[in-house]
């Protein structure tokens, strides 16, 4: 049996700062990976048990999340995740397009450049292969890619493009639930202008690839739009206890989509609520 004695890490209780920080972790992950489903809404309390996490430490990260866009408070319900709309997609898109505009005129040491050009070397390398843990190797070889040339931005538009990367990453895991898996386009462009020192068409290079990511987005939108439109329509947002339901059902899709637990109603088409 492990049994650390005083003087081992292992035998100290975490100290207050790394549980609140392991809670935002653990909680932003859930929030990106909906594991707490858009439109859901929960105590506290319930978070904190289902996540087996300190009261405390869930409302210091919730309020942080908050900050970030996951989440909201939500009178007489605790907290409601936030929903997946087609403003959501819209904003995104709207930083990814500042975010390419901007590159045009910033300077990188050519160190930065070649590292840059490494990186997308290995993620190029994976494109079109399916394997799922592949697929995850490439998404974090491309999400790497932007961080590290938004760090060459300076810390403002590092810190503004890490959360622009979980929001994206939260609308590409939903809305893979039901649709054909978002394919990253190739980073080689964008690095071989880096390398060049040619600013301006890294960043209509990265322009493309950030229209590649809208366009994918406004076609699941459009398959879904009778859902993912229309959040005010139903009886108020489900609980986080409720099952997860695919994004083709009118439970799953964000505030007012979907019934309460105790409510007792069924699930109706936008049609039928019309007539109610």
């Amino acid at each position: 049996m492990l049994d650390p004695d005083a003087n081992s890490p292992l035998g100290q209780p975490p100290a207050a700062e790394s549980k609140n920080s392991f809670a935002l972790a653990r909680l932003r992950r859930a929030f990106i990976t909906c594991e707490l489903l858009p439109g859901a809404s929960a105590a506290e309390a319930e978070i904190a048990e289902r996540f087996h996490l300190g009261r405390a430490s869930v409302r210091s990260a919730l309020a942080r999340l908050e900050v970030e866009g996951f989440v909201h408070v939500a009178p007489r319900s605790g907290w409601q995740v936030a929903p997946i709309t087609a403003a959501t997609v819209g904003d995104v898109a709207a930083a990814w397009r500042l975010f390419a505009h901007g590159s045009d005129t910033m300077t990188m040491e050519p160190t930065t450049a070649r590292k840059l050009s490494r990186i997308a070397a290995q993620a190029d390398a994976l494109l079109g292969r399916s394997e799922p843990d592949v697929v995850a190797v490439a998404r974090v070889l491309w999400r790497t890619f932007i961080t590290d040339l938004a760090a060459a931005q300076g810390a403002l538009v590092a810190g503004w493009m890490a959360q622009c990367n979980d929001l994206t990453q939260r609308l590409i895991f939903w809305f893979e639930r039901s649709n054909a898996r978002w394919a990253p386009p190739p980073l080689t462009p964008i690095a071989e202008a880096l390398v060049a020192n040619d600013m301006k068409a890294a960043a209509a290079e990265l322009e493309r690839s950030a229209q590649s990511l809208r366009d994918w987005l406004i076609e699941c939108l459009i398959r879904a739009e009778d859902i993912v439109l229309t959040p005010g329509i139903g009886a108020g947002a489900h609980r986080l206890s409720q099952p997860a339901h695919p994004p083709n059902t009118a439970t799953a899709t964000g505030p007012g989509s979907a019934r309460k637990i105790k409510s007792g109603q069924g699930s109706r088409t936008p049609s039928q609520q019309g007539k109610s």
